[in-house]
C-alpha cells in the first residue's frame, strides 16, 4: 500500500474511533440522566398498608437474584443439532457464558481461548498476520469458528467480543456437526440477539497502556412481535510491556427480530468491525538453544515506519424460522460476508552471530463468502420410543484472492538483539501485484437422530454427506467424504449421565483455502490429486449437575486418531496419505455455583500426543509429541460476593510446554498466569469493575512459529476500571 493511501486511512481509522467513543457516550450518559432520578424514586418510596382505617409504613424489602446472563453456567448449546440439553448430548461440549467473558474482562476471542484448556494458541504461518489460529485437543482450528451456526471465513482477524452471547467449544472430530475439517474440535459464536423486552447497558473503561474502550448494548422492544438490538464498540489501546503496538477497533452490530412470539419468525443481522494495529512476530527463537533470545519482554522487531495491520470485516445475516405444526419445525440461514485483510509484516529471525534478520512480507486478502444452511426438526414416536430427527443441506462458496506488496528496502538485516531502536527502514510500498484466486464450494446434505428409549436411555446418531471443491488457477480438488456421530447415553440419577461416543472427520485438500501451499493448508501440486485425511474420536464421559442443578461437573477419556497423513516422501513430486497422528486425553471441567455467592469456572486436559508414522526421511520424529500440543493445561475462575454489592474474584492458568517442531527441537516453556477481579455495585444502574490480567507480571510465551523460527510474547499486567451503566 502507497504511505500515502495509507496514512489516510490510518487518520480515518483514528477519526471514526474518536468519533465512536464520543456517540457511545453521549448516548449512555444521555439515557441515564434520563432515567436515574425515576428509579432512585421508585426504589426508595416505601410501601403502605391499610390498617383499621389507616395506613402503616413498611421498610423496604429488596429481593435480588442474579440473572441467567450474570450466571456461570448454561445447561444448552444452541443450533438444531444438539437437540438434548447438554447433559444428555453424548461428546464434550464446553460453553462459555457471556457472564465468565465479561468478568474476566475479555475483548478479544484469542483472551477466552488463551485461557481455555485443551486449548493452544499458534502463531501466523504462510503469508498470513497473527490473528485468532488455535489447536483444539492437538489439531489445528482456524478454518472451524462458526457464528450462530454458520462457518466464518474472516481470515487473520482478532474476532471481538463486543457482540457474543457465549462461546461453544465442540471437542473433539466433528465433521457431521459442522462440515469439512473439526478434527480437534469447532468454535461456534453465539451472537446477541433481540429480545421481547427493554434494556440499555453502556460500559465505558480506562486502564494501563492508554487503554479506553467503550460499548454499547441497546435492546427495545418495539411491538408484541418486534424487537431491534444494537451492539457498539470502540477501542483504543497500546500492548503491555511491547514496545511501539497498539489496537484500535470499532464495531457495530444491529439486528432486527420480527414475529417474536409468532410461528413465523425472521430475523435480519448485519456486523461491521474495523481494526487497525501493528502486527507482532515476536521474538526470534535460536537454533542453538531451541528457545526464545534473551532479551527484554518489550523488544520490538519490527519497522514502525513501515508495518501495518488493517482488517475490515462485513456479514450480513437472514435467518427465517417457521413452525410447521406442533411438532415440526423449518429455519433457513443466509450469509453474506466480505473480509479484508492488508498488512506488512517484519519477521525476525536469529543468526548464528547473535544479529537478527527482520524480513519483509505483505499481503492484501478480500474474501466474499456466501453460505445458506436449511434444517427441518421433527419430532415423533414409534412405538414407546421417542425421537427428534434433525435433517438439513448446507451450501457454502468462498472466493478469496489475494497479492502481495513491492516493498523496496524490505529486509533489513543485522538489528543487534541487545539494541532494539534500529529502525531506520527508509523504503517505499507499492502495488499490490497480481491476485491468487481460490474458489471454493462446499455443499452437504446431513441427518441426526436422537431416541429416548427409556428414561435411563439415550441413542444419538447422525451422518454427513460432503462435496468440497477446490480450484486455484489450474489446480483443482474433488472431494466426496462421508462423516459420523453416534452416541449411546445411560442416566443413571435424573441429575447424571454416561456416555460413550464415536465421531470422525476429514480435512480435503486445501481446507484453509487462503493458506500460500500445502504447508500452510493451501492447494498445490502436491496435494491436488489427494483424497481428504481421516480422523476418528473414540471417548467416553461423565456429566453430573449438582446442588440444585447449579453446579456442572464433567469428565471425559478419549482418543483421536489420524490415520492418513500427508507425508512427503523425498524425491516424490506429490505427497502421500501414510502418516499417522494419536492424542489420547482426559479432560475434567467444571461451571456454576457451588453456593448462591460462589460461582466458579475452570477445567484440566491432559493431552497425550505422538507421531505415529512419518515420512522415511523424518523416521526421527516417530514417538515424538505433536507441534503446539500442550501437554497439561488447567484453568481456574471464581468470584465470590462477600456483599449483596461487592464480589471478588481470581483466575489461574496453566499451560505445559509446546514443542514448534516434529523433531521437538525448538519450544517455549510452561508458564502459570494470575488474574483479578472486583466489582462493586454503586446503585441499581450503575457498577464499577476493575480488572487486573497477568497479576505478577509474569513474562511467558503464548505460540511458537512451527518451524521455530520465532514465538509471540503475551502482554505483560494490565489493569483496567470499567463502569457498567444500565438504563
Amino acid at each position: 500500500m502507497p504511505d500515502d493511501h495509507r496514512k489516510t486511512l490510518r487518520q480515518q481509522h483514528r477519526r471514526l474511533g474518536l468519533v465512536s467513543h464520543s456517540v457511545i457516550a453521549a448516548f449512555g450518559l444521555a439515557a441515564v440522566a434520563a432515567h436515574m432520578p425515576a428509579r432512585a424514586e421508585e426504589a426508595t418510596q416505601p410501601a403502605q398498608i391499610a390498617q383499621d382505617g389507616g395506613s402503616v409504613t413498611l421498610p423496604t424489602v429488596q429481593v435480588e437474584e442474579r440473572r441467567p446472563e450474570e450466571e456461570f453456567k448454561r445447561d444448552n448449546a444452541t443450533g438444531s443439532k444438539f437437540t438434548e440439553p447438554l447433559l444428555d448430548t453424548p461428546r464434550s461440549v464446553q460453553v462459555i457464558p457471556e457472564a465468565v467473558i465479561k468478568e474476566q474482562g475479555f475483548t478479544q476471542l484469542q483472551d477466552i481461548l488463551r485461557t481455555t484448556p485443551g486449548i493452544s494458541l499458534g502463531a501466523a504461518e504462510g503469508g498470513n498476520p497473527p490473528g485468532d489460529r488455535m489447536f483444539i485437543r492437538g489439531f489445528e482450528a482456524r478454518s472451524d469458528v462458526f457464528i450462530d451456526g454458520l462457518r466464518d471465513v474472516s481470515s487473520g482477524i482478532y474476532r471481538e467480543t463486543f457482540n457474543l452471547e457465549q462461546v461453544e467449544i465442540n471437542k473433539g472430530p466433528s465433521s457431521a456437526y459442522s462440515g469439512r475439517g473439526g478434527t480437534g474440535g469447532s468454535i461456534n459464536l453465539i451472537s446477541k440477539l433481540p429480545k421481547a423486552e427493554d434494556f440499555n447497558t453502556a460500559t465505558f473503561q480506562v486502564g494501563t497502556d492508554a487503554t479506553l474502550r467503550s460499548t454499547l448494548d441497546s435492546n427495545m422492544q418495539l411491538s408484541d412481535s418486534m424487537a431491534f438490538r444494537l451492539n457498539m464498540v470502540a477501542h483504543d489501546s497500546e500492548v503491555a510491556d511491547r514496545d511501539h503496538l497498539y489496537s484500535k477497533r470499532y464495531g457495530v452490530a444491529p439486528s432486527l427480530a420480527l414475529g417474536l412470539g409468532t410461528p413465523t419468525r425472521v430475523t435480519l443481522q448485519y456486523y461491521h468491525l474495523d481494526t487497525e494495529g501493528i502486527p507482532d512476530y515476536g521474538h526470534p527463537v535460536q537454533a542453538a538453544t531451541g528457545e526464545p533470545i534473551a532479551v527484554d519482554r518489550s523488544v520490538f522487531y519490527g519497522q514502525v515506519k513501515r508495518d501495518y495491520n488493517d482488517t475490515q470485516t462485513d456479514v450480513g445475516t437472514v435467518k427465517i424460522e417457521h413452525d410447521l405444526n406442533e411438532y415440526m419445525k423449518l429455519s433457513n440461514s443466509t450469509r453474506f460476508g466480505i473480509n479484508i485483510n492488508d498488512y506488512v509484516r517484519t519477521v525476525p529471525s536469529a543468526q548464528a552471530n547473535g544479529t537478527v534478520n527482520s524480513n519483509a512480507g505483505s499481503r492484501r486478502q478480500e474474501v466474499e463468502s456466501f453460505v445458506n444452511q436449511t434444517d427441518l426438526t421433527t419430532d415423533f414416536a414409534t412405538g414407546s420410543i421417542d425421537h427428534t430427527l434433525v435433517t438439513g443441506f448446507e451450501y457454502s462458496r468462498e472466493n478469496i484472492n489475494y497479492a502481495s506488496y513491492t516493498i523496496t528496502n524490505g529486509a533489513v538485516n543485522g538489528l543487534d538483539a541487545h539494541d532494539p531502536n534500529n529502525y531506520a527502514w527508509v523504503g517505499s510500498i507499492s502495488g499490490p501485484g497480481a491476485y491468487t484466486n481460490t474458489l471454493v464450494n462446499d455443499a452437504s446434505f446431513y441427518v441426526f437422530d436422537t431416541a429416548k428409549l427409556s428414561p435411563q436411555w439415550e441413542l444419538n446418531g447422525g451422518l454427513r454427506f460432503e462435496h468440497y471443491d477446490i480450484q486455484r488457477g489450474t489446480l483443482q480438488n474433488n472431494s466426496d467424504f462421508i462423516n459420523y456421530q453416534t452416541g449411546v447415553v445411560y442416566k443413571p440419577q435424573s441429575n447424571g449421565s454416561i456416555y460413550v461416543t464415536y465421531s470422525s472427520s476429514s480435512n480435503p485438500s486445501g481446507e484453509y483455502a487462503d493458506g500460500s501451499n500445502s504447508g500452510y493448508g493451501g492447494i498445490d501440486a502436491a496435494t491436488v490429486n489427494l483424497d481428504p485425511e481421516h480422523n476418528d474420536l473414540y471417548e467416553i464421559g461423565t456429566k453430573w449437575d449438582l446442588f440444585a442443578s447449579r453446579l456442572s461437573l464433567t469428565g471425559a477419556i478419549f482418543r483421536i486418531d489420524k490415520t492418513n497423513m500427508r507425508i512427503q516422501e523425498p524425491g516424490e513430486p506429490e505427497q502421500a496419505l501414510e502418516g499417522a497422528q494419536r492424542v489420547d486425553g482426559i479432560e475434567i471441567g467444571f461451571q456454576g455455583s457451588i453456593t448462591p455467592e460462589w460461582r466458579v469456572y475452570g477445567g484440566y486436559t491432559r493431552l497425550n500426543s505422538e507421531i505415529v508414522e512419518a515420512a522415511s526421511n523424518a523416521q526421527n520424529t516417530v514417538g515424538k509429541d505433536m507441534p503446539m500440543v500442550a501437554r497439561d493445561s488447567f484453568n481456574l475462575f471464581t468470584t465470590y460476593d462477600l456483599t449483596r454489592d461487592l464480589t471478588v474474584g481470581i483466575g489461574a492458568t496453566f499451560r505445559d510446554q509446546i514443542y514448534a517442531n516434529a523433531t521437538n527441537t525448538r519450544w517455549v516453556d510452561d508458564y502459570w498466569r494470575f488474574d483479578a477481579m472486583a466489582s462493586y455495585q454503586l446503585t441499581e444502574s450503575v457498577g464499577l469493575r476493575l480488572n487486573i490480567q497477568n497479576l505478577t507480571d509474569q513474562t511467558y510465551y503464548d505460540n511458537i512459529y512451527r518451524s521455530g523460527g520465532y514465538a509471540s510474547i503475551a502482554p505483560g499486567r494490565v489493569a483496567w476500571l470499567t463502569t457498567d451503566v444500565k438504563f
